[in-house]
């Protein structure tokens, strides 16, 4: 229970000069000498005591009880009373830092740095602590302590007789009874409202008044004392100005300013002044990482590495630094490096989460829950979320469920339960499948549970969970908000494709070919080609095929050319399709309608040639999976010439490989495919199918911006067809492909190519037919 004090109004008085630091609240007299400074001697700060001192005792038992919140009110209020205490503003920086609020911290510490009403070594402590420096413990800022009588309490908690004119009453009622009209008492009431409005020369007369009309009295005398040294502060001239203080103090004012262009000209100018002074260059690394220059700010992080010494709080600058470049095997380093070296900033909780985190990042999950382990039964919710991620990792669910349950009664805010929920459905994910994740990311979507997530973390969760209507509008939100950077862009667009969205995903593509052309976005000549082989696949609207085909069974892709004859033919093909722009693309599954010729130009047996056997064909042909290269198709044969056919056929391919396209990146790379179709002509009965594969090295040849490609390959193909007499023929041998790639702009790969073919086989079994040359000549618009 608070003791209720009685107090004169005298006494009142007497707290409240004590509080301001004019009286020390000390009962005995000091003589003038003692009071006076002392010629070159700078004068002690104004102790710390009265009500201040109470709120700063109540601030540090809330840190102790782990109530950083109320540190940070009673800290503000000291402050409040006594701003020219540097004890307090520092001590008010920590509490906000141990609160997580690092902005306010910051502000708060460059705001003090700045305020000529503290020391200047008050001032230079706390723009260290500005740039990132912690205050340790026992570390005093500038001579504002705790000054009180031995064995007495801070601030009193019983009546307090303040001694007048005739020495100290004989007790607490005398006390009480001291006139309100007291000349004395009203002359350093005076003294004092003087002294809190920086009136010091009024001080000082009202001061000495005081003394006069109560010689006696110590306190008085005190007064007077203080009230001198302040006045002579005022008057002394102040010292010339450290130019490089003044940079730092313009860089923090920039930054409070959000001016980061100017925070950063200062910020070097200091660094430069001062280049010993180790607060300067941590201000520096600050504010090139708040502009974005992380090369620099990671080179800035080196030197003052190399100048004085690791320790961690530098090597914690730089393992964030590389976290942020995507450089997480430097960052866990630095992390691991900065946890076997002493000292408390930052500290080891904060190390320890950094280090788990790059852990996982780097699929480590074992490290980071072992990272985690010495912090024992945290409080904190992070460390029990960061280890409920690992432990889902490492398919321990049971305990990961429990970790998270922790988590989620020691969380304090919104964001942390969404990151708690989000932790929740991972686990599902792992342990149930996509579907069962999916369908508890809608109720937690309905109940609330993820509105503390920004757009764009609620887009990259529906994308990992394979809600694609959310994760593109989420992305959309995010984008149309301006929170997308332009890698982000790149998902953004994938997000937007697989929600069938494509105009959207093109113009987020451009926008991402245009900053990499532009030098905003560091991409690899593989990442920006394929960026480029996106957009051409999404805007393609038509296409054509022209080939020539000799050999008795063709060599290319069967779709274009209808099984040969068992002699040697010559036939040459035509195929244009249309790809509808409502439904022809949806995220890699495409639909083309087309219409084709034949026409056989050669036939070793004799058989019919030129325009007597055109022969065409209109069907529809689709590709119903993503990330499959299988082809169904329907189509009618129709007569031309006489010597064609009405059938309709029914036919399915598959087809894939490695490295066919262009690599304008390489100059030489090993590619292989592989092709077969089986088909039914449903009017002859006729049956067949086919298939080839193929292993060589390919040659990007200079000139014309190295788009032809020569390929030495060794092959083997099958055919089959039941009308044959002999029905099957399996051969293999050596062949050479040339291909010129062409059709191409800034936004698209090349989008056509001509392609020349030629192949030898022998015979390895079945019919005759396997053996020989075949050749193809083929245009792909």
């Amino acid at each position: 229970m608070a003791t209720v004090l009685h107090l004169s109004k005298h006494s009142i008085a007497a707290i409240l000069m004590a509080t301001a630091g004019i009286l020390p609240f000390s009962g005995h007299a000091f003589s003038q000498e003692e009071a006076d400074p002392q010629p070159g001697v700078e004068v002690d700060a104004l102790p710390l005591s009265g009500p201040a001192l109470l709120l700063y005792r109540n601030a540090e038992l809330a840190i102790t009880d782990g109530n950083p919140g109320k540190a940070v009110s009673d800290l503000t209020e000291a402050v409040r009373q006594r701003p020219d205490c540097a004890k307090l503003r520092a001590a008010l920086v920590s509490a906000l830092r141990k609160g997580g609020r690092d902005g306010e911290a910051t502000a708060a510490a460059g705001a003090a740095a700045s305020d000529d009403r503290l020391p200047a070594d008050g001032r230079q402590r706390l723009q260290a602590m500005a740039a990132g420096a912690e205050l340790r413990d026992g570390a005093s800022v500038d001579a504002c302590q705790i000054e009180v009588q031995p064995g007495a309490p801070a601030v009193a908690e019983r009546p307090v007789a303040v001694p007048g004119p005739a020495g100290p009453p004989a007790s607490t009622e005398a006390a009480s009874a001291v006139a309100e009209t007291d000349p004395a008492y009203e002359a350093a009431d005076a003294a004092y409202r003087a002294y809190a409005r920086a009136d010091y020369q009024g001080a000082v007369a009202d001061a000495e008044r005081a003394v006069a009309l109560a010689p006696d009295n110590g306190d008085y005398q005190t007064l007077l004392a203080n009230a001198r040294a302040a006045l002579k502060r005022s008057e002394a001239k102040p010292p010339p100005p450290d130019p490089a203080f003044g940079a730092a103090s313009v860089a923090y004012a920039a930054l409070r300013d959000n001016d980061l262009d100017k925070a950063l000209s200062a910020a070097r100018r200091a660094a430069s002044l001062a280049p010993s002074n180790r607060a300067y260059q941590l201000l520096l690394i600050d504010v090139l990482n708040r502009s974005g220059r992380r090369d620099e700010a990671l080179a800035a992080v080196d030197r003052t590495i190399a100048r004085f010494g690791a320790d961690r709080a530098l090597l914690s600058q730089r393992g964030v630094l590389h976290q942020e470049a995507g450089d997480q095997a430097l960052a866990k380093a630095d992390f691991a490096r900065a946890l076997t070296l002493p000292g408390r900033t930052p500290s080891e909780a904060d190390l320890r989460l950094d280090l788990a985190t790059t852990a996982m990042a780097l699929d480590a999950p074992q490290e980071a829950y072992q990272a985690l382990q010495p912090l024992g039964d945290s409080r904190n919710a992070a460390v029990w979320l960061l280890r409920g991620r690992a432990l889902t990792a490492t398919e321990n669910y049971t305990a990961a469920a429990t970790a998270l349950q922790q988590a989620a009664a020691l969380s304090q805010t919104d964001r942390q339960r969404a990151d708690i929920t989000v932790a929740r459905l991972d686990l599902i994910d792992a342990e149930s499948g996509e579907r069962s994740a999916r369908a508890a990311f809608g109720a937690a979507e309905q109940d609330g549970s993820l509105s503390a997530l920004s757009a764009t973390d609620t887009a990259y969760l529906a994308a990992r969970l394979g809600d694609r209507s959310i994760a593109y509008d989420a992305f959309a939100e995010a984008y149309g908000a301006g929170q997308l950077g332009d890698r982000q862009l790149i998902d953004a667009a994938y997000a937007a494709r697989r929600d069938y969205q494509n105009d959207a995903a093109i113009a987020w593509l451009k926008q991402v070919i245009d900053a990499a052309d532009a030098g905003r976005l560091q991409l690899s000549p593989e990442e920006l080609y394929g960026l480029r082989r996106q957009v051409s696949d999404i805007t393609r609207r038509w296409g054509a095929n022209i080939g020539l085909f000799y050999g008795s069974s063709g060599i290319g892709d069967g779709y274009l050319t209808p099984p040969a004859s068992a002699g040697r033919t010559m036939q040459l093909g035509t195929e244009f399709y249309w790809r509808p722009e409502a439904f022809g693309y949806r995220d890699g599954r495409t639909v083309d309608f087309f219409i084709r010729q034949f026409t056989t130009l050669y036939d070793s047996l004799d058989g019919a040639i030129g325009a007597s056997t055109m022969q065409g064909a209109a069907g529809v042909r689709v590709k119903p999976f993503t990330n499959l290269n299988v082809i169904v198709e329907a189509a009618q044969y129709f007569k031309i010439g006489r010597d064609s056919r009405d059938d309709f056929l029914l036919r399915a391919a598959i087809s894939g490989g490695f490295n066919n396209d262009l690599m304008p990146w390489k100059d030489q790379w090993w590619s292989g495919q592989y092709y077969a179709e089986a088909g039914s002509y449903l009017v002859s009965g006729e049956n067949f199918w086919d298939a080839n594969a193929s292993l060589g090295r390919s040659y990007r040849l200079g000139g014309d911006g190295g788009r032809l490609v020569v390929t030495p390959f060794v092959g083997v193909s099958a055919d089959f067809d039941n009308l044959d007499a002999n029905t099957f023929a399996l051969g293999a041998g050596p062949g050479v492909n040339v291909r010129y790639w062409f059709r191409e702009t800034k936004y698209q790969a090349p989008m056509s190519h001509l392609d020349f073919n030629v192949q030898y086989r022998a015979r390895l079994g079945g019919d005759d037919r396997a053996r020989g040359w075949f050749a193809t000549l083929n245009l792909a618009l």
